[in-house]
């Protein structure tokens, strides 16, 4: 049951598109975990928005004014070893191309830029559902029955 959080200047997505990505993110986790018809997963995978004010996104010391390509940092956080073989970089791609679909652009070399993934493993012993810390095999054994 995971976290994504995307961070991005203001004025990059209208709210139709942040709709849109939200939508397009949610099923994604659940794929990539092996579970794609899970709505246990799916149903509890939440998607935090974060836009910043333009002149308080930087990269490089540059401001984004929206005179240039808006970046992403996209931030996934689930219970450690949720992800199949492959599955961080099954995500990553699916997540850049759906962010490029919601701008109208195609995978280029700009994205490589642009859009980054940052994976965050919980340690097991450090998730908490409802004020309970589960380990990892539970938070396994809930989904599963999902």
């Amino acid at each position: 049951m995971p976290i994504i959080e995307i961070t991005y200047p203001a004025n990059a997505l209208n709210q139709e598109q942040r709709r849109d990505l939200t939508t397009r993110l949610t099923p994604l986790i659940a794929k990539w975990e092996g579970q794609p018809d899970n709505q246990l997963v799916v149903n509890n995978t939440w998607v935090v928005l974060h836009e910043q004010p333009l002149g308080e996104f930087t990269v490089g010391a540059q401001p984004y004014t929206g005179d240039t390509q808006p970046r992403y940092l996209v931030t996934i956080k689930t219970p450690e070893g949720a992800f199949i073989a492959d599955g961080k970089q099954g995500i990553a791609d699916e997540l850049t191309r759906a962010i490029l679909a919601i701008e109208g652009k195609e995978l280029g070399e700009d994205a490589f830029l642009r859009i980054w993934c940052i994976f965050q493993d919980v340690p097991d012993g450090s998730w908490s559902y409802g004020g309970r810390i589960l380990s990892h095999s539970e938070i396994a054994a809930v989904t599963r029955r999902g």
